[in-house]
């Protein structure tokens, strides 16, 4: 739940985890707003009703906790010009780094080391070079890695870009000291990979035409307010939540209310959005809705501006969104400056994949 008014001890969550509580401050704001939301959520449903015969990843009995997190990780690292995702792919060592860059089409070109030695790759310039088109048993490494990095994913959140990369990989070589010979196929179970390659394959054949805009700005992990709204992709102008559910119809209202929380916390409209779109991983669909059709749409009267809109959900969120930014400073003095890599703050407590 969020910060409820009169009460000085509430348990903070950010814009995802308020999109699921109806109670919560930011449901109680779209409910005052955008009170017909309902009817985009209705014409969602009836455009993935209408495609009965696309094909539907099944997880039976597969421990799929990390999928979610992972398929957003590896369907960023498709589309960003830059590796980005700082906060997970910095627990990974460094020759599995460099696996996971190299099999997401990024080379590089390593700057020579004072000392003679070999550079870490976290402080090399990694440039796109190629998207892979097919599955081999690199690709299929590389999902293994997405996995691995995800696994921890909610300590990337709490620490931000705080701790360096040493310290980092610290922690995934005590998730895997039980397993000296780790190889990213060999640590998840055969089923967990196998589905994650079926929904990378549907994500090649349908999903990246949908999402992919060639030339275009993509920024991954964009930051909307500090410790409470951090979206999945921006591409030009279309903000962009990956969801990997297996019924999806189910959390769509759910996935609406966090879309537009985060839209109403680009106070300034410095990302200029468009359009924001809701892609289901499993069913390689993108669900597609202008900002302008969102205003006609979920409002019965007059139609707002968004610029109205997000002046009166910070009065609103004030609470909420200051402790938010509190949440996500630094525990030690200062502010450090990174030295590795792009750091990438998502926001704590983030759930719904």
């Amino acid at each position: 739940m969020g910060l409820q008014p009169g009460t000085g001890n509430s348990v903070f969550v950010g814009a995802a985890g308020q999109s699921c509580n109806r109670s919560s401050p930011l449901c109680r704001f779209l409910d005052d707003c955008l009170p017909q939301r309902n009817l985009i959520v209705e014409q969602w449903t009836r455009e993935l009703s209408a495609e009965q015969d696309r094909p539907l990843q099944v997880l039976d009995g597969v421990n799929a906790k990390w999928l979610g997190s992972a398929a957003d990780l590896r369907i960023g690292l498709d589309l960003g010009a830059d590796p980005g995702y700082w906060n997970l792919v910095s627990f990974l060592p460094a020759e599995h780094y460099r696996a996971l860059m190299a099999a997401a089409g990024f080379t590089t070109m390593p700057p020579i080391s004072p000392h003679g030695g070999d550079v870490d790759p976290l402080l090399q310039h990694w440039r796109r070079t190629s998207r892979p088109t097919q599955i081999d048993e690199q690709q299929r490494a590389a999902l293994g890695l997405c996995l691995d990095a995800a696994e921890l994913d909610s300590l990337g959140h709490r620490w931000g870009p705080t701790r360096q990369p040493d310290y980092r990989r610290s922690f995934f070589v005590a998730v895997h000291e039980d397993d000296p010979d780790h190889t990213s196929q060999r640590r998840h179970e055969p089923a967990l990979i196998d589905a994650f390659t079926d929904l990378w394959d549907l994500y090649l054949r349908q999903g990246r035409d949908q999402l992919h805009t060639e030339g275009g700005t993509v920024l991954t992990s964009p930051e909307l307010a500090a410790g409470f709204a951090t979206a999945d992709l921006i591409t030009d102008q279309t903000l962009i939540e990956i969801k990997t559910a297996a019924q999806p119809e189910t959390l769509l209202d759910k996935a609406l209310n966090q879309i537009l929380g985060y839209v109403l916390c680009d106070r300034d409209d410095e990302f200029r959005l468009h359009t924001v779109c809701l892609y289901l991983s499993r069913q390689a669909k993108s669900l597609t809705v202008s900002l302008e059709d969102i205003l006609r749409t979920a409002t019965p009267g007059p139609t707002p501006q968004w610029q109205s809109l997000r002046t009166q959900f910070q009065e609103a969120l004030g609470d909420d969104l200051h402790r938010a930014a509190e949440n996500a400073r630094p525990a030690q003095p200062g502010n450090p400056q990174r030295t590795y890599g792009s750091p990438v703050v998502r926001p704590s407590q983030e759930a719904g994949d």
